[in-house]
């Protein structure tokens, strides 16, 4: 299972509070028995691992199941109703953690932990999309996260579409979402614009999001969506909590991941660059800042920064030929998408003929 690591430090200067990472998990396992032991295999070698998972599998009874020795979860387990909402960690947080029993539902669970002296909120929600969003039990767990001053970190499926946390369309529940964030001061920890729900439909969206108060966010690094294979059609979402003297991870834009389409689009609505009068040479030099400066915004938008980190260890089962045996299933994946797509596409294209 996964071991009992002490916590790590990265050049602490005299005075100093040692610096504790802490590697968190989110992932909507879709109630499969396969993602649940997937889950198990992909948290090997992660630094006091934090699941929060929404949509666990359950027993006949309601019950999550031992995932590991190691590791103890919280979730609802009153009545008959099933839970769609965990926190999993490693047993060594375990006595450094409480429920917040009022805000314990089937689709949301809490938890108060302190990391290192860092007292702070973990919480797990799943929004039914047949219901609001967000649902009621929300809005009092935020509320007391600012009366008590404490950071808050939750992992959602929000079921919601809007621009602003990367989709190319806003729904209805992504803007009552967007409101209720904002009428709290809450943000969500999610960068750039990778799917974290993708399926073999071809359907993919950024319904996942890690939401923070302030002063969670501030604890949160390294944030990604994580390429490890789920065996859910949600991905891994992956962060550290970092307390004690924080040190920033280096920045990197991979060019490769860039979104063409979004840097063309802020181009062509970039009324300064249409206007193309020129009468003398300090008209030239100004207009080539300012093509300058706009070309650099517009590539910092369309390829946002990726962190580099070296908190998570590659797991001593993780073999030359088990990496080649992922790469297959991500290809064979691609290529199931690709063919759904193009069909799809061909479908489009009779409908004018008939």
């Amino acid at each position: 299972g996964p071991p009992t690591s002490s916590s790590s430090q990265s050049n602490n200067q005299p005075g100093e509070r040692q610096v504790e990472y802490y590697s968190v998990t989110q992932i909507n396992l879709k109630r499969k028995f396969i993602a649940w032991k997937t889950l198990l295999t992909n948290t090997h070698g992660r630094r006091n691992p934090i699941i929060l998972a929404t949509e666990p599998y359950t027993n006949n009874h309601n019950r999550l199941p031992p995932i590991n020795k190691d590791l103890d979860h919280y979730y609802y387990k009153v009545g008959d109703k099933r839970p769609r909402a965990a926190i999993i960690l490693h047993k060594n947080l375990t006595s450094k953690s409480w429920e917040i029993k009022q805000f314990t539902t089937p689709d949301q669970v809490a938890i108060k932990i302190k990391l290192s002296s860092t007292e702070l909120i973990l919480a797990s929600s799943y929004m039914d999309i047949t219901g609001p969003a967000p649902p009621t039990e929300s809005t009092p767990l935020a509320k007391y996260a600012i009366d008590n001053n404490l950071p808050l970190i939750m992992g959602s499926d929000t079921n919601s579409h809007h621009t602003l946390w990367g989709n190319r369309v806003c729904n209805e529940r992504g803007r009552e979402l967007l409101d209720f964030l904002s009428s709290l001061r809450l943000n969500w920890a999610n960068k750039g614009s990778t799917p974290t729900f993708l399926n073999t439909r071809g359907h993919n969206s950024i319904i996942d999001l890690t939401i923070t108060n302030p002063t969670g966010g501030d604890l949160i690094s390294n944030w990604h969506v994580s390429d490890l294979f789920s065996n859910s059609d949600h991905r891994y979402i992956m962060f550290d909590i970092t307390t004690g003297h924080k040190k920033e991870p280096k920045q990197i834009r991979l060019v490769r991941n860039t979104d063409w389409a979004k840097f063309n689009e802020i181009l062509k609505n970039d009324p300064n660059l249409n206007n193309t009068s020129i009468t003398n040479t300090n008209d030239i030099d100004q207009k080539v800042e300012y093509i300058n400066q706009a070309l650099n915004k517009a590539f910092e938008e369309a390829c946002p920064a990726t962190y580099i980190s070296s908190t998570i260890r590659k797991p001593p089962w993780l073999t030359p030929q088990i990496e080649e045996a992922q790469r297959g299933i991500k290809h064979k994946l691609k290529l199931t998408l690709k063919k759904k797509e193009k069909s799809t596409d061909c479908d489009s294209a009779l409908i004018p003929l008939l």
